[in-house]
């Protein structure tokens, strides 16, 4: 496999036109695609496809609910995967339009790399700080 570090760009989006890309229909409020090895990668891409997700472990740290994830954005793209195959590769990779989903919530965008986890959860979930704080009169 070549040096993970050496992937440019350009062979990024020469690997993203190059892979299928399906609709998530499990998680129609978070509209994104995915591409999967084995089935909308070739085969002759799965070395490129394995650099490409661990690039991604090298982009930006955000929270989905409590889970965090690492980012990359290309060409209007949101690029992120969930965790390692059991085999320890990058076998499905998921991308949405920017803005990046985990801050699309609600309409709102909160800066979830400035929070702690679990005010990441609640922002992402679209309670506000004041909501947070009128919340606490009833407690």
């Amino acid at each position: 496999m070549d040096n993970i570090n050496t992937i440019t760009d350009d062979e990024l989006r020469a690997l993203v036109k190059a892979c299928g890309w399906r609709e998530a229909t499990t998680m129609k409020q978070w509209p994104h695609e995915y591409a999967i090895v084995g089935k909308t990668v070739p085969a002759a891409l799965y070395n490129e496809f394995q650099r490409f997700g661990a690039r991604i472990v090298t982009g930006y740290v955000r929270y989905f609910y409590s889970k965090e994830l690492h980012y990359v954005d290309l060409d209007g793209y949101c690029y992120w995967h969930m965790s390692l195959s059991k085999s320890g590769d990058y076998d499905l990779i998921n991308r949405a339009k920017l803005p990046n989903i985990a801050s699309r919530v609600r309409g709102r965008a909160p800066n979830l790399d400035a929070l702690s986890p679990i005010r990441a959860v609640r922002a992402a979930s679209g309670v506000t700080e004041e909501e947070e704080e009128a919340s606490k009169m009833w407690r």
